[in-house]
């Protein structure tokens, strides 16, 4: 995989992130205290600034009420 395609991965998980957060009608730092995690670590995942773990994906898709499939599908 070359680091184009990680980017773009990178980048269209973030815009799912923001547009499920914002659905949601959460601030940044309330979606971090719900996933657990820093308002700074969520506003990096929105800008495709940082890789998420798998166990990070799994506790914003709880907090935003999403499947993690819908946050990763046709990647």
């Amino acid at each position: 995989m070359t680091n184009k395609h990680k980017n773009e991965i990178r980048m269209k998980i973030a815009q799912r992130l923001r547009e499920a957060r914002i659905r949601k009608g959460l601030t940044q730092e309330q979606l971090a205290e719900m996933a657990g995690i820093t308002p700074e670590y969520v506003s990096m995942l929105e800008r495709g600034k940082r890789n998420m773990t798998v166990v990070v994906l799994f506790s914003l898709a709880e907090a935003l009420e999403v499947s993690t499939v819908k946050l990763v599908r046709g990647l």
